[in-house]
């Protein structure tokens, strides 16, 4: 999957908690809308993108 959504609020888990995974970043923005739905707000959210190296 090219994106993984994590939420990092109140977590002790590097990188912390997976939420999501995709190739899409449609869905990823409709998990985020989702957790903070979930989480009446209370969450941190970020997205690493994988980088593919051509070599």
């Amino acid at each position: 999957m090219k994106y993984s959504l994590y939420d990092v609020y109140e977590t002790e888990t590097e990188p912390g908690e997976l939420v999501c995974t995709s190739d899409s970043m449609e869905e990823i923005r409709a998990a985020a809308k989702r957790r903070a739905e979930e989480t009446d707000g209370e969450c941190e959210l970020y997205v690493m993108e994988r980088i593919e190296e051509n070599n």
